[in-house]
């Protein structure tokens, strides 16, 4: 009835999402006949008739009279989990889908775990972290793995996590974020990559006092050593957001009574 109803979806409303009752009671309500509204309708329900033709299938083929040891074909019913910052490289698009029957079972992997701060990830975040999660779950006790581009460059294992942290990190501390715990990071405006400043705490304070998509600016503190000022910039391509970089710079040199240190990227102008 589902699919008959979505068949004649010019003359039918037919509806297999709740989210949809509060438009469709507007649809109802309105004059218009809204066409991509009813073909939004019909298309929701022959993709909830044909994940559940999925089913069907996938069961039917399980019995032992019918399938063999492996299906001719299958499908995977996917839904959007959320859509990501960019893709393989920056210019691309990407999203994360999920097959929600894996969750069921505390199954799923990186795509249905929950990440609880920091920015979007991208598409190479969740590379990186899938790389990690099938490297970490072949032990059995606490484990870290620090990964590099997909590489796995340190792996310990102890009861402690802290401790299997720092051991893993030592293995590699150049991948391991060049070996400094501390950091701060813009995504840049008309570039790639982005502003990244780390350093060692135990070595060095840094206090950052601007962040925007051209410039970090911070003052470094060391003991014994005289208090300055770092200044990375990421000069836009763009003319117009780059004189923001320039009036920031300019009201920084006119207060700057410290020793002041600039350092970093002026894009070409397109």
């Amino acid at each position: 009835m589902i699919r008959a109803a979505a068949k004649n979806h010019k003359d039918v409303l037919v509806v297999v999402d709740s989210q949809d009752y509060p438009r469709l009671l507007e649809f109802l309500q309105g004059n218009q006949d809204d066409q991509e509204f009813r073909m939004m309708l019909a298309w929701k329900a022959f993709q909830h008739s044909g994940l559940y033709d999925c089913a069907v299938s996938e069961w039917l083929w399980k019995q032992p009279t019918v399938g063999g040891e492996y299906p001719l074909s299958f499908a995977v019913p996917l839904s959007l989990k959320s859509s990501l910052r960019y893709g393989e490289n920056p210019h691309q698009t990407a999203a994360v889908y999920v097959d929600k029957r894996l969750s069921e079972v505390n199954a799923g992997g990186i795509a249905s775990a929950i990440q609880h701060h920091g920015k979007e990830m991208s598409f190479n975040n969740y590379l990186d972290a899938d790389a990690a999660w099938n490297c970490v779950r072949d032990f059995n006790n606490p484990t870290c793995v620090i990964v590099k581009h997909t590489n796995p460059c340190g792996v310990a294992s102890r009861d402690d996590i802290i401790e299997a942290y720092r051991l893993a990190v030592k293995a590699d501390p150049v991948s391991a974020f060049l070996g400094y715990t501390a950091s701060t990071i813009v995504d840049p405006v008309g570039g790639v990559g982005g502003i990244w400043l780390i350093w060692d705490p135990t070595q060095v304070s840094v206090s950052a006092h601007i962040a925007n998509s051209q410039l970090i600016q911070a003052t470094v503190k060391r003991e014994n050593f005289k208090e300055w000022v770092l200044a990375a910039v990421y000069a836009s391509p763009n003319p117009g957001i780059r004189q923001n970089l320039w009036n920031d710079l300019e009201n920084t040199s006119s207060l700057m009574v410290r020793p002041w240190l600039i350092a970093g990227t002026i894009l070409p102008i397109s």
